[in-house]
């Protein structure tokens, strides 16, 4: 019998957690409104990084130094 209101027991409050966490879960997601926002930010984000990246490399070209020790390149090419 203690085995029975145990096994019980055990069954109902793992109902219970796994209810109130599916209640949690449904009642604080985002609507589509919220992610559409929140994809439009993180693409605004991406898109600043890449200009971002974009300019440098282009100073990074118009540069005759190297990035790193802005030591001045030295052209290995051989000149025919």
């Amino acid at each position: 019998m203690y085995y029975y209101i145990f096994n019980i027991g055990v069954l109902l409050l793992f109902l219970l957690v796994t209810g109130v966490i599916l209640y949690y879960c449904n009642k604080y997601k985002m609507t589509e409104k919220q992610k559409t926002e929140k994809q439009k930010l993180e693409h605004e984000y991406i898109l600043s990084k890449i200009r971002r990246f974009q300019e440098e490399a282009i100073l990074n070209r118009e540069s005759q130094y190297t990035g790193i020790t802005n030591l001045p390149f030295i052209d290995m090419s051989p000149k025919t």
